[in-house]
């Protein structure tokens, strides 16, 4: 269960979350277990930005063929989402709550929470293998990925046209792959993807022996000290990471 990861020995099951409780989900709603497949009904009124909403609704287009090689995959999960509003605010107050030096948030009344693998994988569901997701591009990568797409710098807009077209298994996964790290695990605001990431799809196979939980978990804290550090600094930025996983413990929050 989820409360293995949250730690409070003060905390009233009814105390009510700051100014939030508007944001949070009806104590009623459905939500057995704690993975992402509940979280698309749950976060119906959460924001994803235009990449996310994109990228979405690319994916309930899909025929049940291809739906089902994602659920292979691993990252099934995904399928459940629908785009949303309201996720920026939620996600900068846990920001503004956040402990660099020991990734907890902890919140006014003494409760806390820490992010970790174990629960990245409990939330999200996602494939978390014994090897380490690959972060430096290779040159024999790079024109891997460009063979197959014909483009060089593939945007969100690309990639998603193109996961709707006939295309052979392995070259789906492949751009289902780029567009999970370019939009949901890693996202930029360029919205082009990472070469650095390359070199994890030339063997789709090896997809789910990676530990995707471990490096969405370095993805967003990575984000969050780059962020807090330059706003200590007074230098505007943005955060990427996967917010939704940061921003879905409200709902275990409020319901304990």
């Amino acid at each position: 269960m989820l409360s293995h990861f949250l730690s409070s020995p003060s905390r009233s099951p009814t105390t009510p979350l700051p100014q939030y409780s508007s944001y949070l989900p009806p104590a009623s709603a459905a939500f057995s277990s704690p993975s992402m497949a509940a979280l698309g009904g749950i976060f119906a009124e959460l924001k994803t930005s235009d990449y996310t909403s994109m990228f979405l609704e690319a994916l309930s287009a899909l025929s049940e063929e291809k739906k089902f090689v994602i659920r292979k995959l691993g990252f099934g999960s995904i399928l459940q989402f629908s785009c949303c509003n309201n996720i920026q605010e939620i996600f900068m107050w846990l920001v503004s709550l956040f402990d660099i030096y020991t990734s907890t948030v902890t919140l006014e009344d003494g409760f806390s929470f820490t992010l970790s693998s174990h629960f990245m994988q409990m939330i999200l569901g996602f494939p978390s293998g014994s090897k380490h997701v690959c972060t430096t591009a290779s040159k024999e990568a790079s024109e891997f990925i460009e063979i197959i797409l014909n483009k060089e710098s593939p945007t969100v807009q690309h990639l998603c046209s193109l996961l709707t077209q006939e295309l052979d298994e392995d070259v789906f996964k492949v751009i289902f792959m780029l567009l999970m790290v370019t939009v949901f695990i890693d996202p930029n605001g360029s919205g082009i993807a990472n070469p650095s990431y390359y070199p994890n799809f030339k063997d789709i196979s090896s997809i789910q022996h990676l530990d995707w939980c471990s490096f969405t978990l370095d993805c967003l804290l990575k984000s969050i000290k780059k962020y807090l550090f330059r706003k200590s600094q007074d230098i505007k930025s943005e955060i990427g990471g996967c917010k939704i996983v940061l921003v879905v413990l409200i709902y275990f929050l409020s319901s304990r």
